[in-house]
Formats: C-alpha cells, structure tokens, sequence
C-alpha cells in the first residue's frame, strides 16, 4: 500500500470513527433492545412451534413456503426490472440537464466565502482524482471519471433465510468513495461545495413465516476534508441521507413487498460566515477532499436490493471551492 493509498484508507476510517462516535449512545440503546428481544423472541418461537404442531403445520413446510415466496418476488421484481431501467434513463437526461445549468451557473462564480481581507479566489475540481471501494465489494461495482462526469455505479443485493430472527441476521455494509485533490495558492478560510446527483432505486421483501421479519437498507454521504500537516485534521464537515428504509414486524404471519426511487441531488457544503470560522488551509500544502458512500444492507426472512447499476448512477460533478 502506498503512502497515499494509506492517507485514503486513514481517512475512510477517520469519517467513519465521527459517525460511530456519533452514534455510540443509540447503539447502545440498541444493543440493551436486541438482548431483550432476543430472550422474547426465543420464548416466542417455543410457543409458534407449539401451535404449529398442534394445526398439523412443520417447521419444514413454512421454511418451504417461505423459499417459494422468496422466489416468486424476486420473479416478479425481475420483471418489473426494466420498467425501473427505463424510469432511470430518463431521470438521466434530467439530471444531466441539472449539470449543465450547474456548470453556467457556478462555472466563474463559486460559492460565495466569507468576509476576508483578501481577495476571493473561486476553483472548480471538475475532475476526481479517484473512485474507489474498500472491501468488501458490491456485488456490481463500476466507476469513471471525467469533467462534471464522476461517476459511481453500483448494485448489492441482500438476502438470507434465519429461523432464528436475530442469529440469522447479517449486515453488510460497504464504503465507496470519491476522491478530490487540490493544493491552495495561500493560507485562508476554504468553503467547500458539493453536490451529489444520485438515481437508483431499492426493493424489499419479507416472508415472515409467522417469526420476525427484517430488512433495513440504507445509504448515505458523507463529505470529509483533510490537509495532512494541519492541526486541525480530518473533518467531517456534512452528511446526508440518500435513503433509509426499515422494515420491522414482530411477530408477523404475511409478507411484505415494496420498491422506492430514488432521484434527487444532494447539496453538500461547508461554507464559511464569519471571518476566521471554516476550514483554515495552509497555501502550499496539498489536501484531500472525499465524497463517502456508505451502503448498509441487512435481511431476515427475506429478500432486498439496492440498485444503483442498472440505469441509475451517482454523480459528483465537480467540488467548488471558495478560498477567503
């Protein structure tokens, strides 16, 4: 690993360490809830396997019914696929009028900086200098890179049968990330802008076989900044969530099946109001600005998808900077 594959790597891991800080204390409240519930849950399942032998019903025959239900609905998503496919491509074209108008818009302007004895200096980054994943990977994963034209496509796909609601349940999680270098003509205040064009789309399913059914599937953006040699490191300076969907039912005897789009820009932005307050940068020193992608997915009887591959994609066109 080189010097610089490593700073990247420290620097996932950094933003990631500010959102786990963040999220400490209601993951703890978490952890205290899957305890009880597990206890609960498995008391619960005594009694289901109970009745279910009293009606003449197998625990054989409902994971049977549960694996004919998960191949119907994926059957059936299948076949609406290309409806989604085409509902993508022309969320595209809009999009990429988006950018054009963003382009004339921000293109001399820049994002305003604040108060300064100096004179403003406005930059566009319109090209990344790199797209990458950390392990694991999606199940599809493809990247490019060009003027306005960074792109991130990728697909995962989530699925797993547990009898046990909670022992069968297993997280995946993934990070992606674009990266954005640049180097400051002098010390100042940097505002940053980014804005994150996303089209994709997401489905779930459950077949709950009369014991809890859970899916979550989620994915946000987080948008960090680092100067190595600066006193103030990394810096988490926005978040935003793409998506987040939850699906929880305990106990429960149906099933459940749903399907979202997603078609929205994401404004990113840290943007300096008062003289000295913002991001300080050594002129000189070159820097890094990163776009994390974390994607979340997590089934128990059932199945789920997280589709931003098959005619839907992620766009950062570019990073605009205002130097105060």
């Amino acid at each position: 690993m080189t010097r610089t594959d490593k700073e990247i790597s420290d620097a996932v891991s950094a933003i990631a360490k500010h959102g786990m800080e963040n999220r400490a204390i209601t993951q703890e409240v978490e952890r205290y809830n899957e305890r009880v519930n597990k206890v609960a849950s498995a008391y619960l399942q005594k009694i289901i396997d109970k009745a279910v032998e009293l009606v003449g019903v197998t625990p054989e025959g409902i994971r049977k019914m549960q694996t004919d239900g998960n191949a119907a609905d994926r059957k059936f998503m299948d076949s609406i696929r290309p409806k989604v496919e085409a509902n993508a491509k022309k969320i595209a074209v809009r999009q990429q009028t988006y950018v054009d108008s963003l382009r004339k818009v921000l293109h001399r302007k820049g994002p305003a900086p604040g108060p300064s004895p100096h004179p403003p200096i406005f930059e566009i980054l319109d090209t990344a200098t790199n797209i990458t994943c950390e392990l694991p990977q999606p199940n599809q994963f493809l990247s490019a890179i060009g003027p306005y034209q960074n792109i991130l496509r990728f697909l995962v796909d989530g699925n797993h049968q547990g009898h046990d609601p909670f022992n069968g349940t297993y997280p995946v999680v993934f990070s992606m990330y674009f990266l954005f270098s640049y180097t400051p003509p002098r010390d100042g205040v940097l505002g940053v802008y980014a804005p994150l064009i996303a089209n994709g789309s997401n489905w779930w399913s459950t077949q709950h076989g009369c014991v809890e059914a859970k899916v979550h599937q989620s994915v946000s953006a987080t948008l960090g900044i680092n100067q190595p040699g600066n006193a103030d490191g990394w810096q988490v300076i926005n978040s935003q969530t793409v998506l987040n969907k939850d699906y929880d039912k305990h106990p429960g005897c149906g099933t459940d099946r749903g399907v979202n789009i997603v078609d929205e820009t994401f404004q990113m932005y840290y943007q300096p109001s008062m003289p000295g307050v913002g991001y300080p940068v050594l002129g000189g020193m070159p820097l890094q600005i990163l776009v994390v992608i974390q994607v979340i997915s997590t089934t128990s009887q059932g199945l789920g998808q997280i589709d931003f591959f098959n005619g839907g994609q992620m766009n950062v066109p570019g990073i605009w900077l205002g130097l105060a």
